[in-house]
Parts: C-alpha cells; structure tokens; sequence
C-alpha cells in the first residue's frame, strides 16, 4: 500500500512498507482488518495502522486518513507519545482495542456508546486506557475482541468483560435502570448484591486428584466430575465494619478483623441442578460423573444475611489443544470454553444462539451453555453459527435461508445440526470458516468443501444460480493439499501447495486480480493470485468483510477496498 492516493482501490496484493527507512517494513507480528482501515502490531509492540480516520480510527492523533502506516499514539498532559508494549491488537468496525505487556487495555476511535471502555462517550483520536468502574485502570486481559459497538475480553482467569452498546444483548449482561449502553467492563455473570460483611477463608478442593487450597474466595473454582469443593464451615467470620474491597479480587481488607460464627448459621445454596451440597459439613459435589458447566454457589450468614458468592466449573478432562475463543456475528456473541463447552447470547430472531428458541422475542442477554461438547473452534457468519468437534464433526445452527447450514435444506434451526459429507474412509474435517450466508470447511486429506449462498459464485462453479445441490457441502475439484481455508462476506482464500487461491465477490478488488469488475465465469472460480517473488511462505490468510491480507515472515500484503472519504 505504498500509493498515497485515497480513491485508490489495491486490486493485487500490495507489501505494506510505510517509508523506505520505516521501522514496519519486515517487522510485523499480526494484522487487523477494521472497516475501511487496518492495524498492525510489530515485533517491538508499537501499533501501526493506516486508512479512513473518521472518529480517529487509526488512534494517530491526526484525524487525517492515511494510506501508509503510521503509529499510534497515546496522550498525556498534552503531549503524545508512541504507544508501546503491545502484545496484542484487534480492529473493530470503527474502534480498536490492544493490549499491553502488563494486561492493560488501550483503545482508540467511536466511542458513541462507550465501546472504548474508559468511563465516557466521547470519541479517542489517540489511545486510552480502558478502566474499571472507579476509575483505576484495567488489568489482567489475555484476549480481546472488538465488535461493531461493543468491546469483549477474557482475563487471566478465564472471566468474560464486555462494554459498550447492548441493543441487542451483546454484552451478555442486563445493565442497571433501563440502560442500553456501558462505558466501563461488566463482568459477565457478576453481581453487586451483598457479600462485603462475610469473609470466608478456607476453600479446600478434595477428590481425586486433590485440589488447591484458597484463602481468600476467588470468582470461579475449577473441578473435574471427581473433585468437590469443601467450605471450611469453622473459619468462616463476619465484619460488621470493613473497607471498600473489590468483590472480584480480594475478599477482605480492614474493618474489625470480624469475628468467627457458628457453623449452623451458615447456608449454602446454588442456582443450579449440576450440585449437590451438605451444609452440615460444607462439602459440594457435582451431581453426576458427566455434570459439567457453570453453577453459582452462594454462602449466606442467616443472622445478618450477608452473602459471599463464587462460581463453581465442571469441566472434562483438560486437553491441552484446545483454547478458548470468541467470536461475534450480527448482534450474537458465542464463546468456545477451553472444556470445549459452547455459551451463546445475544440477538436469536433465528436461532442462531442455538438454544432450541428463536423469534423476534428471543434473544438472550446472559451466555447459555448450548447443547454441544467436545468442541475445538467455532466460527459465526452473519446470522448462522459453525462448531467443528474433536473428532472432526460440524455442526451448524441459524438462519438457513441460503442453505448455509449444509443440511440439505433452506429451514431455520434453532439447536445444532450434524453436517454431513461424503467423505473417504480416515478422513476429516480439521478447519472451518463462516461467510454472512456461505460456508467453508477443510479435510485432513487437503480437499475444501463449500454450500451455501452463491450470488457471487462462492460455490466456485463459474455461476450465480441458485440450486438445491448447494444446500449441502459441495467439494472444489480444482484444489487439493490446501491447508487453510478462510471466507470473507461473500469471497473465499484458499492456500494450497504454496498458491494462494480466491473466488467470489470482487467489489473492492479483494480477490487480488487486478481490478474491482466481476464476472461470474472468470472470477467465481478459484483462480491463483499472483504473489510478490519476496515471499517464499505463507504464514497466514485473512478474509474479512471486502478485505483479504495475507502475512509471511513479518510483511504483510492486503487487498480489497479503501473506498474514498465519505461523510457520514
């Protein structure tokens, strides 16, 4: 992207040097599509972005759209320096967030129903620390996402914040007094009832194996099926006077030091039917071998009615391949637990929270574990929802009206269906990806499979037509040994034995053939790109929206659209 003209389109792709002596060229860790813009973090954490800059997306300071990288920039008394430090980024639709070496976040652009998370609703030309509720900065994050207005991150111990608008219950939480919007991260599952009079310092997890012992009360305790979480009834006190303390970190600090209570004033009790609990002895246990999922327990001191609340995890046997993930469609949000459970919430109108409901009244604006298990990725088109299994199962849920689900016919489904294909006998599926309305997914023998919607001829055949063979999972014979696969709005990327290959929409010249026209016969087939000589492998392809990228030892190479400056 080396042209300086902003109503240019880059139709072929294009290595993104900034100047001749820019410290990018050959030094980037990761990219991040945006809407209209892009940022990459460097190997040194400094954050480069380049683009549209209205509501001052690229966080340079400047407002001035730019078609070469340039920094971002963070301010203090008046004065902007390099943002630096950075292990991780991720560009939204108009806002991007990052985070830094000691867990903190930083966000810059659209701030309009607080998606930057630092306590206003005013937008950041420049980056900003994202805080919690009183102010201080946030710590802890370990993976972030950033949505259209909304903002999501999991933190070191696996909680899920979320802020910015909650229209359609995105935030996965119900905010005080009516309120649409949150300015600051709300801890999914929180709660700010009771609990500051209680203190609780002796948790020991039993059961094979045995367990970690806590003396203060965490969030979460994880277990296995074999585990039980044992409340030391005897150690239990209550402070009539304390300090202000954070509910979700330390349990107490201040006060009187409290005074030890008596076993049998003490309750405890849970908001769900995978435990058991003996209150004589403190001692909770799953119900079953196969209780897995989140439960709520509750510590209650009946005489002065304070409460302690902590979540307890079942979980299955860890596997150490899997990791957590989450991904956002239009307006639904799914979450991939790193026991391989599915949580969903948000907009339902067609089942694509799938939870067996759906409709104009359905949406969900807490997670809800769907019935699904064993799951190693997820992904989320625009109104539908992908999980690939362990063993190399997909299973589809939500809007259908393309056939997009892969199950042979264009109904809705509200709960997951199994997808099949013809597949030979050893064989698997080991990726997928989600279009808006298409599919993709890719065999451990190399082979890519697609169905769906084929306005654009995602289905690679050369046509525009729609036809009931594309409700079902339909193999690309032109490609073998491709080993990723990746689907932007309405085009695909496939890379296969060293060529980078791509069909469909071209609006924006993000099929990387050299201009923006689209013909069905020549571009809705899988066609090689023609790729730099500099680059000898390929790290990474990336479609997303009209934007494709790919990324090879450090450089990064993009195409598709940098429409003109437009007022909005």
């Amino acid at each position: 992207m080396n042209d300086t003209n902003p109503a240019d389109r880059y139709d072929v792709p294009r290595e993104v040097l900034g100047d001749a002596d820019s410290e990018f060229k050959y030094n980037v860790a990761k990219i991040s599509a945006g809407d209209e813009h892009t940022a990459a973090l460097s190997q040194n954490g400094n954050v480069w972005t380049w683009g549209y800059n209205y509501y001052g997306r690229l966080g340079d300071g400047s407002g001035e759209t730019r078609a070469m990288p340039g920094k971002v920039v963070t301010a203090l008394n008046y004065e902007t320096f390099d943002l630096e430090g950075i292990v991780d980024i991720d560009a939204g639709i108009t806002h991007s967030l990052a985070i830094a070496a000691d867990g903190s976040i930083y966000a810059w652009g659209d701030n309009m129903y607080g998606e930057l998370g630092d306590g206003t609703k005013a937008q950041k030309s420049t980056a900003v620390k994202v805080v919690n509720e009183d102010g201080s900065d946030f710590s802890g994050a370990n993976g972030i996402s950033a949505g259209n207005e909304h903002s999501v991150l999991f933190t070191n111990m696996g909680e899920i914040y979320t802020w910015g608008h909650n229209d359609q219950g995105q935030l996965g939480t119900a905010l005080a007094d009516g309120e649409t919007s949150a300015s600051v991260p709300q801890c999914i599952g929180s709660s700010s009832e009771g609990s500051k009079g209680l203190v609780i310092t002796k948790i020991n997890v039993t059961g094979t194996p045995v367990g970690e012992t806590y003396t203060t009360v965490p969030e979460s305790i994880s277990i296995f099926p074999t585990q039980n979480v044992a409340v030391d009834l005897n150690t239990i006190k209550v402070i009539t006077s304390i300090s202000r303390f954070n509910v979700y970190t330390s349990m107490s600090t201040g006060g009187s030091g409290g005074s030890t209570v008596s076993p049998s004033d003490i309750t405890i009790s849970t908001d769900s039917d995978l435990l058991t609990i003996d209150n004589a002895t403190g001692v909770i246990s799953p119900k079953t071998a196969t209780s897995y999922g989140i439960a709520k327990v509750t510590v209650k001191h009946n005489p002065t009615q304070y409460t302690k609340s902590f979540n307890i995890v079942i979980k299955p046997e860890y596997s150490a391949n899997k990791s957590a993930t989450i991904v956002g469609g239009s307006d639904f949000t799914i979450a991939l637990k790193a026991d391989g459970s599915v949580w969903t919430w948000g907009n339902n109108t067609h089942g694509q929270l799938g939870n067996g409901k759906g409709g104009n009244n359905a949406q969900v604006i807490n997670p809800q574990q769907i019935a699904l298990s064993n799951i190693s990725s997820v992904a989320a088109g625009k109104e539908f929802a992908m999980a690939l299994t362990d063993d190399g199962n997909v299973y589809t849920w939500g809007a259908n009206e393309s056939g997009q689900l892969g199950i042979g016919s264009v109904d809705d489904k509200s709960t997951p269906q199994k997808v099949s294909f013809d597949l030979a006998v050893g064989e698997y599926i080991i990726r997928i990806s989600a279009g808006d309305n298409f599919a993709m997914a890719l065999t451990s023998a190399g082979d890519v499979y697609v169905w769906g919607n084929n306005d654009y001829s995602q289905m690679g055949l050369g046509n525009t037509m729609a036809h009931s063979d594309f409700y079902s999972p339909s193999k690309i014979e032109s490609i073998t040994g491709a080993t990723m696969i990746t689907a932007g709005a309405n085009h695909a990327m496939v890379y296969a034995v060293g060529k980078v290959y791509t069909w469909g929409a071209n609006d924006s010249g993000q099929l990387g053939k050299g201009t923006d026209t689209f013909s069905a016969s020549t571009d809705g087939v899988p066609k090689e790109i023609n790729i730099p000589t500099s680059i000898a492998t390929v790290d990474q392809i990336i479609a997303r929206g009209d934007y494709s990228a790919i990324i090879s030892d450090g450089k990064s190479l993009s195409m598709g659209c940098k429409r003109k400056l437009s007022i909005r």
